[in-house]
């Protein structure tokens, strides 16, 4: 009877043409069911947890690479370092180690940028509490749709307000859920809702441009809000410092 485990899963990192890994020095972490070593262009990923399947097994490693693709995208921009999946090596314990390969496509796609970046280090590993459930997989995807110049500010600023506030109940809900100040959720509604001129999303706020360090705000708030999501995706029970009007950009 054969005994298939799976001994290992490859990536390829993927990113912008312009983001340039050549000098960076392999970086390898273990967690209690595989380590990840990444270098040249690909993760490999060495499974100690045993699983049967491949699919089995990316459940258990792609929430961990998920993470990371967040945590970089919101530190230095989408496409600056992703996941795509390969092959995996499948071995049967019960005979000679059989491997063979199957091949899929990543979620996340990649758009092209203007400016060549250097990076001499890979990214560092997300906080372990770090988790990409459905909300902050919907928020994260309207901040790279923003990005990529396919969403305009205030709409992805109003997305990721409101889906904190469906998720937490009401906008007092998701300040208390979320251990969010009130005061920056009502900050980021009343912007996204009064301002923009060609960008606004109502009419009224279409004679009011966004000042640089309203529009600087809205960004950093829009990350943090989605890197709280996250947070407490990972630990729902966790006890986080609230994000206050201090934690975010100067406002005049």
């Amino acid at each position: 009877m054969s005994d298939p485990h799976v001994d290992a899963l490859y990536y390829f990192v993927k990113h912008f043409d312009t983001v340039d890994y050549a000098g960076a020095e392999a970086l390898e972490y273990e967690t209690p069911g595989f380590t990840v070593r990444i270098a040249e262009g690909r993760a490999d990923v060495a499974m100690t947890s045993h699983h049967a399947t491949a699919d089995r097994a990316r459940k258990e490693v792609e929430p961990l690479l998920r993470a990371l693709e967040l945590t970089t995208a919101l530190e230095f921009g989408p496409g600056q370092f992703e996941f795509v999946y390969d092959t995996a090596k499948i071995v049967d314990r019960a005979s000679t180690p059989e491997t063979f390969g199957v091949v899929a496509t990543s979620s996340f796609a990649i758009e092209i940028a203007d400016a060549h970046i250097r990076r001499s280090k890979y990214p560092d590993p997300p906080p372990p509490s770090i988790a990409v459930d459905e909300v902050v997989a919907q928020m994260f995807e309207c901040f790279r749709q923003y990005r990529a110049s396919r969403r305009r500010l205030p709409d992805a600023a109003n997305f990721c307000l409101t889906a904190l506030e469906k998720s937490g109940g009401g906008r007092s809900g998701a300040a208390t859920r979320f251990a969010v100040a009130k005061t920056v959720l009502n900050k980021a509604g009343q912007l996204a809702d009064e301002k923009g001129g060609n960008e606004a999303r109502k009419a009224k706020g279409a004679g009011a441009e966004f000042t640089a360090a309203e529009r600087q705000w809205l960004e950093e708030a829009m990350k943090r809000l989605i890197l709280r999501a996250a947070e407490i995706a990972g630990n729902p029970s966790a006890s986080l410092p609230q994000i206050t009007m201090a934690d975010l950009p100067p406002l005049p």
